[in-house]
This record gives C-alpha cells, sequence and structure tokens, in this order.
C-alpha cells in the first residue's frame, strides 16, 4: 500500500447555475447603476468636451460587467470546489473511521512527530493506559512496537522511501503471555505531496510465528529425544572438522546401534520403545562433554561426534558408552537390560569429510554387529566393501544428480466435473546419456535395493516443493503437489523432519503439499505407520495412500490410519469398463471411500467410458492420459496458465 495523497472534485452542475444566476444578477445591477449615473449627469447639464462618446462608454460599461460577472463566476467557482473537496474528504474520513473501528486488527495513528492521534479500540486493548477513551501515551506505543524496532527517525525516513515497512516484535502481555505482532507502517500524504501522518496496523501473529518455530524444530531436532537430528549432526561434524584441524585434534564418529530393539516394540509397545529411546538419550548427554554431540539418526540408531587427542581415546570412549546401558531400564514394571553395537572412525586417518567418516563407522558398526551384542570395533580398509554392482550404480546415479540428468515431470489430477486442477503429481524421469528417458521402474528398485532413495527421495521432495512454490508466487492454480515416498523412506523416524526442513529450505506452504505412501508400506509395520503419519499430518501436510487394492489392507488399518485421499490402483482402471471383477473392486472401493470421507482419486484414466463409470458411482477426481500424460515442468506452466486463463472467463 503506498501513502495516500488528496483527490480534487468537480463542480456539480445545478452549483454552476446558480452561479451564473448569480452573476447576469449583478451585471443587470452594474447595468442600472451605469444608466442612473448617465441620467443624472445628463439632466443636470454636467457634460464637458472630455467626456466620452456614448458608444465608447458604452463598450466600457460591457467590458467592466464581463469583468465583473467572470470574477464572479471563478470566485464562487472556487468555494464550490473546496467545498465539494472537502465534503469528499470529510465521506472518505468517516469511511476510513468505520474501517478503523471494524478492523480486527490494531490500527494506530501518528503525525509526523510520533504522537499518537487514533487508536481503534483494537489497539487500546493491546496498549497498557488508562481509560480506553484516552488514546494511549508514547511510552506505551514504543512498548508494543518493541525495542528490537527501528528508531523512529530511522523509520520515518525508509517508510516516506518506500511506502511500507514491515516488523515483528514480542509482545510482553500484562497477564503473562506473551505474543508476536506484526508492525505495518504505511504513510498518508496531503494535497501538497507532504508527509500529513503515518498509519500504523498491529495484527497479532503469534499462531503463525509458533507453527514456523515448530517446522524449523522438526527440521533440526529429534521430536522424540530432544536430541539433535542428522542435519544437524552434519552441520556439527563439519564444524568439529574445521575446529580440529586448526588445533591439530582428532575428531571420532561413533555410531551405536540398539540391539535387538525391535524386540521391545514388538513385545512390550512402541510407547515402551519410545520411553526406552529417552532414557537412553538422557545417558549419553549425562555421558559425553559439552562440547560433544549426540544425534539420534533414525529409529534405534545414535551417532556421537567427539574430538580427541589420540587414536586410542576413541575404544575408551566406546567402552564408557557401553557402560552407561549396564544398568537396567524400567518400563512399565519390567527392568529391560540394554546392549548395543557400536562402530567407530576416526579423522583424518579413516577420512576426512563428513561423508567418509560417516561411510566408514557405518562399516565398522556392520562388522560389529557380525560379532554379536556389545561389541565395538573401529574401521579397517579391509572391511566389508560394496558390491561392484552396487558401487557401478551409486556412481551412476551420483553422477546423474550432480550433471542435473534427473528430472521431474508432472501429471495433473483434474475435477472432471469443472475441469479444475486437483493436484499435480511429481514423476521422476532419468534423462539416461546412453539409454534416453528412463522412467522409475528401470531404475527405483535397483537404487532402493543399493540404500540410494536417501539421495533421490530428499531431492525429489525439495525440487517439487520448490517447483509448486514458484507456480505459487505466479499465481497460478496447481491445487496440491503430490509427491511418492518410498517404502524405505516412509519407515525412516525422522521421515517428517526431513520433510519440515524441505518445508523450511523452500518456503512451500505446508497445505499444498500431499505425500503419497503405498498401501504395503502403510500396514507392513502399522503401529510406526500411524506415528510417522502422525508426525506428518502434525505439520499440515495431507496424505494419500497410494495403488490401493494391490496390497493387504485390512478394513480396521484403513479406518486406523490418519489419512485423507485414497487412490484407486492403475490395474483395476484398465479393465473396470470390460472386467465384471475390476469393476465391482473400484465400485467397493469407492463406496468405501464415501462411507470413511476420504477422497478419491482414480489413476490410469484413458477412455471415456471409464470416465462414465466413475461419474456414476461418484468418483470424479481423475489422473490419467485421457487430460495429459506425465509432462516437463514447463509443459506443465504452461497447462496451467492456460487452464487458470480459461476457469477465469468461465467465472
Amino acid at each position: 500500500m503506498q501513502g495516500v495523497r488528496g483527490r480534487t472534485g468537480a463542480v456539480p452542475t445545478d452549483q454552476i447555475a446558480l452561479i451564473a444566476l448569480c452573476g447576469v444578477v449583478i451585471a443587470v445591477g452594474i447595468w442600472a447603476v451605469f444608466a442612473a449615473v448617465d441620467a443624472f449627469m445628463l439632466g443636470t447639464g454636467f457634460v464637458t468636451e472630455f467626456v466620452a462618446p456614448s458608444e465608447s462608454r458604452l463598450l466600457a460599461r460591457l467590458i467592466t460587467i464581463v469583468v465583473v460577472l467572470t470574477g464572479t463566476l471563478l470566485t464562487q467557482s472556487m468555494y464550490s470546489r473546496r467545498f465539494s473537496v472537502e465534503r469528499r474528504l470529510k465521506s472518505e474520513q468517516a469511511r476510513a473511521n468505520q474501517l478503523y473501528e471494524q478492523s480486527p486488527d490494531a490500527v494506530v495513528c501518528l503525525d509526523p512527530t510520533w504522537h499518537i492521534q487514533y487508536a481503534n479500540p483494537v489497539a487500546q486493548a493491546l496498549f497498557i493506559s488508562g481509560e480506553a477513551n484516552d488514546p494511549p501515551d508514547a511510552q506505551c506505543y514504543r512498548k508494543i512496537r518493541g525495542s528490537d524496532a527501528p528508531c523512529e527517525d530511522c523509520l520515518l525516513s525508509e517508510v516516506v522511501a518506500s511506502g511500507e515497512v514491515r516488523h515483528k516484535c514480542v509482545n510482553e502481555s500484562h497477564d503473562g503471555v506473551d505474543s508476536w505482532l506484526e508492525h505495518t507502517v504505511y504513510p498518508v500524504f496531503g494535497e501538497d505531496g507532504e508527509l500529513d501522518s503515518v498509519v500504523e496496523v498491529i495484527r497479532d501473529v503469534t499462531e503463525q510465528v509458533s507453527a514456523q518455530e515448530t517446522i524449523r524444530r522438526m527440521a533440526y531436532f529429534d521430536e522424540l529425544t530432544k536430541l539433535p537430528n542428522r542435519l544437524m549432526l552434519q552441520d556439527r561434524l563439519k564444524n568439529a572438522l574445521v575446529q580440529a584441524r586448526r588445533r591439530a585434534e582428532l575428531v571420532a564418529v561413533v555410531i551405536i546401534d540398539i540391539d535387538d530393539f525391535k524386540r521391545i516394540n514388538d513385545t512390550l509397545s512402541y510407547s515402551a520403545g519410545d520411553a526406552v529411546l529417552k532414557e537412553i538419550a538422557g545417558r549419553f548427554q549425562m555421558l559425553l562433554r559439552e562440547e560433544d554431540t549426540v544425534a539420534r539418526q533414525s529409529g534405534d540408531e545414535f551417532t556421537v561426534v567427539a574430538r580427541i587427542t589420540a587414536y586410542e581415546d576413541v575404544d575408551i570412549l566406546a567402552t564408557r558408552i557401553l557402560n552407561s546401558l549396564k544398568a537396567s531400564i524400567s518400563v512399565d514394571g519390567r527392568e529391560l537390560s540394554i546392549t548395543a553395537s557400536i562402530g567407530m572412525a576416526v579423522s583424518p586417518r579413516d577420512g576426512e569429510t563428513e561423508a567418509d567418516l560417516i561411510q566408514h563407522a557405518d562399516m565398522a558398526l556392520h562388522r560389529a554387529q557380525e560379532w554379536g551384542h556389545n561389541v565395538h570395533r573401529v574401521y579397517s580398509p579391509e572391511m566389508g566393501e560394496p558390491s561392484a554392482i552396487s558401487l557401478g550404480l551409486e556412481s551412476m546415479i551420483s553422477r546423474g544428480l550432480d550433471r542435473g540428468e534427473f528430472e521431474l515431470y508432472y501429471q495433473p489430477q483434474i475435477d472432471q466435473r469443472n475441469r479444475r486442477f486437483v493436484g499435480m503429481e511429481a514423476l521422476i524421469r532419468w534423462n539416461h546419456p546412453t539409454r534416453g528417458v528412463l522412467s522409475p521402474a528401470a531404475f527405483l528398485d535397483s537404487a532402493e535395493r543399493a540404500g540410494l532413495m536417501e539421495r533421490i527421495g530428499p531431492w525429489v521432495l525439495e525440487t517439487a516443493c520448490r517447483q509448486g512454490q514458484a507456480w505459487n508466487d505466479q499465481g497460478l492454480d496447481f491445487g496440491r503437489m503430490a509427491v511418492n515416498l518410498s517404502a524405505r523412506e516412509f519407515v525412516q523416524y525422522d521421515v517428517a523432519e526431513n520433510v519440515a526442513r524441505t518445508l523450511l529450505l523452500t518456503g512451500m506452504d505446508p497445505g499444498f503439499l500431499e505425500l503419497e505412501i503405498t498401501e504395503t508400506a502403510a500396514v507392513h509395520n502399522a503401529d510406526q505407520a500411524l506415528l510417522s503419519l502422525a508426525q506428518i499430518q502434525k505439520l499440515g501436510v495431507r496424505v494419500a495412500m497410494d495403488d490401493f487394492g494391490t496390497g493387504y489392507s485390512s478394513m480396521s488399518n484403513l479406518k486406523r490410519l490418519p489419512i485423507q485421499t485414497l487412490k484407486i490402483a492403475q490395474a483395476f482402471m484398465r479393465d473396470v469398463h470390460t472386467d465384471t471383477q475390476s469393476a465391482a473392486i473400484a465400485s467397493l472401493i469407492i463406496g468405501l471411500c464415501h462411507e470413511l470421507g476420504l477422497e478419491i482419486v482414480a489413476e490410469g484414466v484413458e477412455h471415456k467410458s471409464q470416465l462414465d463409470f466413475l461419474s456414476e458411482r461418484g468418483c470424479y477426481v481423475i489422473q490419467g492420459f485421457i487430460f495429459s500424460p506425465p509432462i516437463q515442468a514447463g509443459d506443465a506452466g504452461a497447462l496451467l496458465v492456460e487452464r487458470n486463463a480459461l476457469l477465469r472467463l468461465r467465472a
């Protein structure tokens, strides 16, 4: 909003007529006076040779009358114009005051010296001052603006220069409940172009700030143990390596895996397992120094980063960690004995980068687990190397990611009733240098078996969110961005943290993101699935079950899982218009979704007969070649522009 300037108005027609009538009356009066003077002068004989001829007197008097009449019109016009402007300004001021009074935000009007002229009821409630009818004083106003706000002179200069200044501050309420306030300051200019006053709108954004802080916390810290997560660990390890090089110290990376932890979850409960993890995290924190870092990477796996002075110290550290677990842990009246397997790597001998140290410590962990429980091992070069096939595939995919060979295609999800976009599903493609464009079926299974989804999955999620945010910035309505989670990604304990970090990094609104999980992944470990889905939904992200009907979900599992959308598998859509069994299963799934209040998306729709079948049964959202195949981002954007423009014309 730019500064508001004064405006002038036109003189009404009825006022012009009145002014003209007044001018005529005045002119006739002047003519009568001149005639009377002439008669008097002639009657008294007061005529000399210097008196102008009658024609000249007549012309002079006509000019005089015209001048008087013109002056009268101009004078009346100026007064009328001023009256019109004042009346309009009063009307606009009245409307503005009414808006201020009814505004849900606090509104404060100040003069250029920052003295308060007006504060609406919401603003009065914010200020800790006297009676509500008294304008708040400057001291209370500065308290509301916050100590970290710009000084008045700086703020005034910035407001005049930019037309709008915005900042946030904490409001320390008298009732002890602090809140976040967003201040937006606008200048108001007079007719002469000079600054007349300043309007400040104060909005309570506590909920918004709280949501952002929740996303930030989930992006860097494990929600259960409150320890740093994998992202924070990488940052701490990087800093530790930099400092160690300066001080000629060593850095130890220690990966700890709790032995047979799955047994605790299976025989007791996941809540019991969570209690054990929290107790273990507390013991590790008490054991380590303040400058060391202990993080929960995923599941029952912890990682310690510590600076040491000699390579032998890493064995001492591992022994201390194992000893801290000797005391039993009491859960639900049971005493549990806990042991762990530990793998270690030390820089610079075992690697000088974060990736090398973590990879080598993980290799040492696997060797320790081969020896049994309560064992620790330090990395050595002869420890299990990956197979040649895995190395080759990892190398190709890594090079492909580095060279930008991977690309996301987008397939629209359309509501066939109004042709509006409900969503865009992001689908990965590999532009292989020799084999051309490869679909996911050609490489994802192999990549998942080789453990490469940890690179591919985050890249897909981040790329899709960036594209969705770009479309949002262009004002294009694409519905939701649907992104598939692999089974390996979904069973990771830090899946919600990865999503939170990506949302924070890309600026994507959680409400525009929908994560798709397979039916098999969702019910393979139902309790863990419930926990992961609850964490995802806490971020405000939607969840869809993909390929429903091809797995082994039971009705009870489907009812328990917190999902919003069910996608009918393409296998049923392919024959739904010709095969009675496929039609029966699809009809059953659609009816089930209606009963459970779930949204339905039919995949693989290619024929009009399939559309008719779906419409008759109340399934209207479709995805398939009948509308569009998966297309590149540029083509998808052009399609969105065209479709959005068409819908606006229809509206």
